[in-house]
């Protein structure tokens, strides 16, 4: 069977932006006849491919029916655009899976539209991530905005403009969600507010190394990265880093799963395979073009075996690497962490279950389902998952993630100290494995 074109294992992120891109336009009424029908036609186009594509016929036990007779009134009672995309996400949350998802069409167009590198705003130059219940500042790109406003990896942010942070914190922890999403939900709050127009302020309050407060101005810059596309998703910008550690070891990041990346990341892997291992850094991946994780690891196992399978609706696909004219032949490790998603996880779960691959750092998101990004009459696209994934030896990855090997998470005394503890438990590791 051949994988249809559009099959994308891609974009958690989306689902924890919508709410912000629901809030775009001017939110007044339109022609209420004709905008009203508009809406309806809408959901119901989406009712309608949930109901004919989603993968599970059975609707994970949901009766889809009935959520259409629920939310058929509440659609048809809303005034505005605006109050639309909610209601459909939340529709499409009623099946609580991952890969589920409405993007509104001016979100799409912006996105789609914008040859600048920014469309995702501004970039302050940091990460700050969950550590120790504080939202922690875990790494800052040499010579960014956050450096040159005197921000330090180890500082825990308290208020980012008029927004306190601890209540941000609070307020996700109530959810239901695991704490894997929960820690990425902070990630993604705090890095959409710290995002904005490029050369615009943002006023950041923190904790510095000793505990005194503090409070700084912080000029966004453009993103980094260079624009890509693949069908009808929107643009997103891709970054590739590549680059020798102590001990001859090779090491690669990349952002996503695109197919522009895929010849330097074979160029890079064979400039590394005279090397005693190679370190490849998915931490912060959410995925994206499933078949590329078969790619990849054919480049790391030198034979023909199965990554897993993904089961459709009618039939199922494989996932399966194939011989290539050369393999990395040396130790592999694997980076991960809440960030981590969709092809992310196919790739290390199933190396790791083969035991090509040794996991370190924390638990992945467990969101793995392959979808379909299909364009909606009105402009707004929906995703949809299209199949369940599980690896070669069975295991069901959604909702539950890939464990690491090497369990590591970093304390603040470890950013403080300027270190990066999940990449020196890697190498730690790779010392310690035999030749």
């Amino acid at each position: 069977m051949k994988l249809p074109r559009r099959i994308s294992i891609f974009v958690l992120a989306w689902t924890l932006v919508l709410s912000t891109f629901a809030l775009a336009g001017d939110g007044k009424p339109a022609a209420v006849s004709n905008a009203s029908a508009a809406r309806i036609a809408t959901f119901e186009t989406v009712w309608k491919i949930v109901n004919e594509k989603f993968y599970d016929p059975a609707f994970n036990g949901v009766d889809w029916q009935e959520v259409r007779t629920r939310y058929a009134p509440r659609v048809a009672a809303i005034a505005t655009d605006a109050e639309l995309y909610p209601l459909l996400n939340s529709m499409l949350g009623e099946l609580k899976v991952s890969h589920l998802a409405v993007m509104p069409p001016q979100a799409v167009t912006d996105a789609a539209l914008d040859t600048t590198g920014s469309q995702w705003g501004g970039d302050a130059g940091m990460t700050v991530r969950l550590v120790e219940g504080r939202p922690v500042v875990t790494s800052v790109a040499e010579g960014g905005p956050a450096s040159a406003a005197g921000i330090r990896p180890g500082f825990v942010l308290t208020r980012i403009g008029r927004t306190t942070l601890g209540e941000v914190v609070a307020r996700i922890e109530q959810s239901s969600r695991s704490e894997t999403f929960k820690r990425l939900a902070v990630r993604r709050s705090i890095a959409a507010m710290l995002g904005g127009i490029p050369g615009s302020a943002v006023d950041v309050a923190f904790l510095g190394a000793d505990d005194a407060p503090g409070t700084t101005t912080v000029i966004r810059a453009d993103s980094p990265g260079k624009p890509a596309r693949f069908g009808e998703m929107p643009s997103v910008l891709v970054t590739f880093e590549s680059r020798t550690l102590p001990g001859n070891v090779g090491y690669i990041r990349f952002n996503f799963f695109m197919p522009v990346l895929m010849g330097e990341i074979r160029r890079e892997l064979e400039c590394f395979r005279d090397a005693p291992a190679i370190i490849i850094d998915l931490r912060d991946n959410p995925g994206g073009i499933g078949q590329m994780a078969p790619g990849i690891a054919s480049l790391l196992v030198g034979e023909s075996t199965s990554l897993g399978r993904m089961r459709l609706r009618r039939g199922e696909i494989r996932f399966v690497t194939y011989r290539q004219p050369w393999h990395f032949r040396g130790k592999v490790v694997l980076l991960t962490d809440e960030g981590s998603a969709s092809t992310s996880e196919i790739l290390a779960g199933s190396l790791q279950e083969l035991g090509r691959a040794t996991v370190v750092g924390e638990r992945t998101l467990g969101a793995v389902l392959p979808s379909v990004i299909e364009k909606l009459p009105n402009g707004a696209v929906l995703q949809y998952a299209v199949a369940d994934f599980k690896t070669p030896g069975g295991v069901l990855l959604e909702g539950r993630g890939v464990t690491p090997d090497i369990v590591k998470v970093g304390s603040r005394a470890d950013y403080l100290s300027g270190s990066d503890p999940v990449l020196d438990a890697a190498l730690e590791s790779i010392a310690k494995q035999k030749p």
